[in-house]
């Protein structure tokens, strides 16, 4: 018998072409049909430019019909929209939005909004409606303080230069009511200074003191002082307590432990505390926390900030009638 030659077949060793795993898989060529088109080809398919141009039929922006109250000329409009003070009016549709959206409406609808909440003193205290819509104004996106200073220069003029103390001054010449609630977008940061600013003129002149937040506002108010005392904001921090926000252990803790213990931010915590208010005090004195870091404090060399945190501890402690251990007061 003749002897085979030996064939060397690439892929698997040993197997036959019948055993690889790629045999009776190969597409057939077929040889009538026209080359494709190249990815830099100038030959665009007739088919795919009639599927685009179906597309961009599809595609064209229908214009819904307008309704007879949209069809009013502009300035109907506007009236009935500075008259009404509804600030949801422009949100019904897009036409009315680009009818009533500019800074000539805004200034309009600012006055007649807020012109309810003014002179406290002269006249009857205004409506929950229209304290909520005064409310709902300056919740408002367009109401920043540079619009608002914008607003008084037109409504309340008075001699240039003008501080930010000139602008505030004006506001509570207006006697605005001490009913007039912040919104929500002031009571949590980022706390910039045109946001700290806007917030001051809802504080009522002293002696008048704040009104309560509402539970929700108040919550929101809480999450402002944390956020404060995180990013060392003391005026922000200072104008949400007199509003009525509490100082809690956890603040006194994130003040302290957190961020360095910041001497002015602790004592305004502390201070805010007053003997009248000692059912609201949220402050525990005997925090094992805050006495651990106290301890620790003179350890690392730092006893002015051990020394005010005790004190101030030991302090409040005394007037809520709590014992107090006094094993650290060797070290004072």
């Amino acid at each position: 018998m003749t002897s085979m030659t030996p064939i060397k077949v690439r892929g698997k060793r040993g197997a036959v072409s019948a055993q690889k795993w790629h045999a009776g898989k190969k597409r057939p060529v077929n040889r009538d049909a026209s080359p494709a088109p190249k990815p830099n080809s100038s030959v665009i398919p007739q088919a795919s430019v009639q599927l685009s141009e179906a597309s961009s039929r599809k595609r064209k922006r229908r214009h819904p019909e307008l309704s007879e109250f949209e069809q009013l000329p502009v300035e109907i409009l506007q009236d009935i929209f500075v008259h009404c003070a509804n600030i949801d009016l422009p949100l019904v549709s897009s036409a009315l939005m680009s009818k009533l959206s500019s800074r000539h409406m805004y200034m309009r609808l600012t006055k007649c909004a807020v012109q309810p909440v003014l002179g406290f003193e002269y006249k009857e205290m205004p409506s929950a409606a229209q304290l909520a819509a005064a409310t709902r104004l300056f919740g408002c996106r367009f109401m920043t303080w540079d619009f608002f200073r914008a607003w008084l220069d037109e409504d309340v003029p008075f001699t240039r230069p003008r501080k930010t103390d000139d602008y505030w001054n004006a506001w509570t010449s207006l006697k605005p009511s001490k009913f007039f609630l912040p919104p929500a977008k002031l009571l949590h940061g980022h706390w910039t200074t045109e946001k700290v600013n806007l917030l001051s003129i809802f504080l009522p002149e002293p002696p008048t003191p704040s009104p309560p937040l509402s539970s929700v506002f108040l919550e929101l108010a809480h999450a402002g002082a944390a956020q404060a005392i995180a990013e060392r904001a003391h005026v922000a921090l200072r104008l949400l307590l007199e509003m009525g926000v509490h100082p809690t252990t956890e603040m006194l803790r994130l003040a302290v432990i957190d961020h360095g213990c910041d001497r002015r931010l602790v004592e305004m915590l502390f201070d805010s505390v007053y003997p009248e208010e000692i059912v609201a005090v949220n402050i525990d004195p005997l925090d094992p926390a805050l006495w651990a870091w106290a301890e620790k404090a003179y350890e690392r060399g730092c006893a002015q900030d051990g020394e005010l945190v005790l004190d101030a501890l030991k302090s409040l402690a005394w007037r809520l009638g709590r014992p107090v251990n006094l094993s650290l007061q060797s070290r004072q």
